[in-house]
């Protein structure tokens, strides 16, 4: 796993040397998005220090959806209402069938 996180991280750094090569400095990157990868982090952090880092919509709500659904199955054991609810908590609200949304 190292090695992956050590290659996440080089690909930040070439990112920053093909940019120099370019004539831009690391200072103009105001901002960074990428997922939650700690070696992506890590490499913002030591390449683009004063980049702001913000985590992609994917990565973001899939977290988000693992973590409702975690909730949910604890839920269900005292609230037997809640099994085969899952979809109805993880869907847009404008998604659900009529029989979900009611």
């Amino acid at each position: 796993m190292a090695s992956v996180h050590r290659l996440r991280a080089d690909t930040v750094e070439r990112f920053k040397l093909h940019m120099t090569a370019k004539g831009a400095t690391a200072q103009q990157i105001e901002e960074i998005c990428c997922d939650m990868s700690p070696a992506f982090i890590r490499g913002i952090e030591e390449y683009f220090p004063d980049a702001e880092i913000t985590f992609d919509k994917f990565h973001v709500m899939k977290l988000l959806g693992e973590a409702v659904d975690e909730v949910r199955i604890q839920e269900q054991k005292h609230t037997p209402e809640l099994k085969h609810t899952k979809y109805i908590w993880l869907k847009n609200e404008v998604n659900l069938k009529a029989a979900q949304s009611n």
